[in-house]
């Protein structure tokens, strides 16, 4: 789906189906590859964890098993995807047993999603469904029945700019026309300035975000606002090497309560094409400005060659 990703999944809740990569193109270095990644905490924690990441010919990710080495739940993704990225199913295996405990379908009109449906608990009983109206890959309307009892409870409508942003979501829980949520995004270009939130639709913004970008159209920072005080600030730094568009190392800063860690700088080794080989994060968890905790994440890539 055409529709911008991120502004869906803040008005709708990500949807647990949302694939973890970015999107890809075509001769992605990752094409046709399967990744094993390595995560490990010094200290040692009991919740390091092995991933094995495998990638269409498209470079679109198809399958990623998640291993815990300490108590945890194990479980495997796997997304049958179209050529254009967008994918038509996806399944949960929690424990990695061959047992299906989640799938989501999508069916297609060429390129306009036209149904989603969803069996919650994998017992081939569709649980949520929702029905589209596209336009040119562009999602124009959505009408969700939670309880799949042939009666729609809730629908969202989208609007977008020439470019195909999109810059407004409305909800109508009542299905008689009124607005009782609004969501709305400003642009530049493909740069996201804006969004806010207005949940009375009275004027006002239950949630207020900006956004700011290097020359190189990087994301440097974000800040949340609500109508008092500043909730949060996240600020990235990168720095290149070589000219390449892809950053190899930057830093990270949160001053959310509920922030995991307040703190890190980051490094990321890659190989020849581009493929992350080694990442180092060091996390500071108290704000003193020293790091708590480092995260080595190693990756082995297995590319047929």
């Amino acid at each position: 789906m055409r529709r911008i990703a991120w502004l869906g999944a803040l008005a709708l809740g990500c949807k647990a189906g949302a694939p973890p990569d970015l999107p890809s193109l075509p001769l992605d270095p990752r094409a046709g590859c399967v990744a094993t990644e390595t995560n490990t905490w010094n200290p040692s924690r009991n919740d390091s964890w092995v991933e094995t990441l495998a990638y269409d010919a498209f470079g679109s990710l198809v399958s990623r098993e998640y291993v815990l080495e300490g108590p945890g739940t194990d479980f495997l993704q796997t997304w049958v995807r179209r050529p254009d990225g967008d994918y038509e199913e996806y399944v949960v295996d929690l424990a990695i047993d061959g047992t299906v405990d989640e799938r989501e379908v999508y069916t297609w009109d060429g390129a306009d999603v036209v149904l989603w449906e969803h069996d919650v608990d994998g017992d081939g009983t569709v649980d949520d469904r929702s029905e589209f109206d596209s336009e040119g890959g562009l999602v124009l309307e959505e009408r969700y029945d939670f309880g799949a009892d042939g009666s729609f409870d809730s629908r969202f409508a989208f609007t977008y700019d020439e470019g195909g942003h999109n810059t407004e979501i409305t909800r109508d829980d009542g299905l008689d026309g009124s607005v009782e949520w609004l969501a709305e995004a400003t642009w530049d270009g493909d740069l996201l300035l804006q969004y806010t939130e207005d949940e009375a639709v009275d004027g006002g913004y239950e949630r207020f975000d900006l956004y700011e970008y290097d020359d190189a159209g990087h994301r440097v920072r974000w800040e949340a606002f609500d109508a008092a005080r500043i909730d949060d600030t996240i600020v990235w730094t990168y720095d290149f090497l070589d000219g390449d568009d892809q950053p190899d190392s930057g830093t990270y800063r949160s001053t959310s309560a509920g922030a995991l860690y307040t703190g890190a700088t980051w490094a990321i080794l890659r190989d020849e094409a581009g493929r992350p080989t080694q990442e180092l994060w060091f996390l500071d968890y108290d704000d003193d400005g020293e790091p708590d905790a480092t995260l080595t994440s190693g990756t082995v890539w297995d590319c047929g060659g």
